[in-house]
């Protein structure tokens, strides 16, 4: 029987090494050492290189103080052209403090590709910002912006960056609207350290049409604000809600609003209603941090019932003692719940106190 020849790696084409590469992104070449695949691929032949130069060239990590020396070795090495995301300082949004003042805008190079900007260490203003839209290759191609932001006003988002899908803004301050805004391309909003004002929140629909995926993280944005947002934004699938001052809300005040059962109309988030029955106890466990996600569901003729189905959730829960088994009680009834019959994924886990319960 003759053997088929095998097919050298160097002869595949360049969209099948990418996925093959996708499921190596990093390579361990001994304990403690890490690096990208495309590096590695890079310095093994000629025709790998040509391949994985692009790749490993489309993000750019630096601190602000070496951002020139950087791109300066990715403009040498004619890969200018290649860079998609460019990150100046931490990787994570909700942690990221910022630590210095940003550079003029002319210290950013030109990117003709970039799609993606993160500067969470150092903040932007208005004006700041306004300059970047002001090039033309940014405000036309820029889809993805996670910033420290140093204004108390809301950026023109539709105006300066009209293709841009997803938002991230750590807080110096409150911020508010100056004018009406409206960013029908944003499907993903984070907001971290401080809030939207009390306007933003209720004309949240207005501002944001399309918007999926809404994140707040430490901020002093009221649970009733959130659960008006759920209420009146319909596209809205993916929603994070970690409150920086935790306030204890009841199971069975949040459902209704996840799955648009019924209007909010809820005066005590901590009491139940008097007409919950009694036997269903999962609705009194008590949460003050949540995560879930729900997809849209057909109604029945007569608009009753259900607006959506809940796919997964996400629980920090409140209780002090191991007196009552909150998944038991959840599980005992809750899935045979309008809604709640298709949910994949159910996580639930303790409030840790550094000084005890008493802080809520």
């Amino acid at each position: 029987m003759s053997l088929q020849p095998q097919t050298r790696l160097t002869s595949l084409p360049n969209e099948l090494l990418e996925i093959i590469c996708s499921f190596v992104p990093v390579w361990s070449i001994f304990p403690g050492k890490r690096r990208s695949i495309y590096a590695v691929s890079a310095r093994t032949n000629r025709q790998l290189r040509s391949f994985a130069l692009a790749f490993l060239f489309s993000k750019i990590s630096a601190k602000l103080s070496k951002l020139r020396e950087r791109t300066k070795f990715v403009e040498d090495a004619a890969y200018l052209d290649a860079v998609r995301c460019l990150r100046l300082g931490s990787r994570d949004f909700s942690r990221a403090m910022p630590i210095g003042d940003f550079s003029p805008v002319q210290d950013l190079p030109e990117l003709p590709g970039l799609q993606e900007l993160i500067s969470m260490d150092h903040p932007l203003d208005y004006p700041t910002l306004h300059s970047l839209a002001m090039k033309s290759k940014y405000q036309s191609r820029l889809q993805h912006l996670s910033l420290s932001w140093n204004d108390d006003r809301l950026p023109d988002i539709q105006e300066w960056f009209p293709q841009l899908k997803t938002l991230c803004l750590s807080l110096y301050e409150p911020v508010h609207l100056d004018f009406p805004v409206s960013a029908p391309n944003i499907t993903s909003l984070a907001v971290c350290h401080h809030r939207l004002s009390s306007e933003i929140c209720a004309s949240f629909r207005s501002c944001f049409p399309n918007l999926r995926s809404p994140a707040l993280y430490q901020t002093s944005t009221e649970i009733t604000e959130l659960f008006s947002i759920i209420e009146t934004t319909p596209s809205l699938c993916e929603v994070t809600y970690r409150p920086s001052t935790a306030e204890i809300i009841l199971l069975g005040h949040l459902i209704p609003v996840i799955v648009g059962d019924s209007s909010f109309r809820i005066e005590d988030l901590t009491v139940p209603p008097f007409h919950w029955p009694a036997h269903y106890s999962w609705r009194n466990v008590e949460f003050v941090d949540l995560a879930f996600v729900r997809k849209p569901v057909e109604c029945s003729v007569d608009n009753s019932g259900p607006r959506y189905s809940l796919i997964s959730l996400s629980l920090e829960l409140r209780s002090e003692t191991g007196e009552k088994d909150d998944l038991m009680e959840i599980l005992s009834d809750f899935p045979s719940q309008p809604g709640l019959a298709h949910i994949e994924e159910l996580c639930l886990a303790p409030v840790i106190y550094s000084d005890g319960p008493s802080d809520l």
